[in-house]
């Protein structure tokens, strides 16, 4: 009998983490929570990158940005992809919902904001999410190790998020797949949203306590998160 294992998808590329922040009723942000779940002979694999090139040493290097952000993505040899999820967030009050990732124009089919921030400090973030399967099994095979690129995220690096140092442009790819070498079921949730953290402040985190739930694990089974 095979023993259900649980690995547990949290995408923490999705939680904006600043070193200021007030929390402000009217305002709203996309609370995390359980997107989808997959059990099976699967697996994942995730990989990021960053349109910041500088460290946050100071307000200078914190709002440096480049053209385009990286990522290498390693898939085994008999993967077989199931689905491949792409998200971005960055700062701004406008949300950018129009990536390019490989050279293809990728559009939101979800978007995520926290807004919390804008009445008192001046700032507000966002994030979009689109099913990328198609591109990305139209450009890595399996086992191989495939550098991903994405262009034209617009985020705001001025003013506020300049003072603050709270430039945010990232993202991250969320690759599921099947193999006949994982002889075990696995149960994969993914957790999503956009929330933002002030440095254990409770005037934001309070309220940021995360019910896990859903999981059927053995009492010998192993996890990951």
């Amino acid at each position: 009998m095979l023993r259900k294992n649980l690995k547990l998808l949290y995408l923490i590329g999705l939680t904006v983490v600043l070193s200021i922040v007030a929390k402000q009723h009217g305002h709203s942000q996309s609370l995390i929570s359980s997107y989808a779940d997959e059990t099976g002979s699967i697996d994942f694999a995730l990989t990021s990158g960053t349109f910041r090139d500088q460290p946050s040493g100071s307000q200078q290097q914190a709002a440096s940005l480049r053209s385009f952000a990286e990522g290498d993505l390693i898939l085994p040899a008999d993967a077989e992809i199931k689905f491949a999820y792409l998200y971005w967030a960055g700062s701004g009050q406008t949300a950018d919902n129009t990536v390019t990732f490989e050279g293809q124009t990728v559009t939101a089919s979800r978007t995520f904001s926290d807004t919390r921030l804008q009445s008192t400090l001046g700032i507000s973030y966002f994030g979009g999410f689109a099913d990328v399967t198609s591109i990305v099994e139209s450009v890595q095979a399996p086992g191989t190790t495939y550098r991903y690129t994405m262009t034209n995220l617009t985020v705001d690096n001025t003013g506020q998020y300049f003072n603050y140092q709270g430039t945010v442009a990232t993202w991250t790819l969320v690759c599921i797949y099947r193999a006949p070498s994982i002889v075990e079921d696995y149960k994969i949730v993914i957790y999503d949203g956009l929330e933002t953290f002030w440095n254990g402040n409770s005037s934001v985190t309070s309220g940021n306590t995360f019910t896990l739930d859903g999981f059927a694990i053995g009492t010998t089974g192993d996890g990951e998160i």
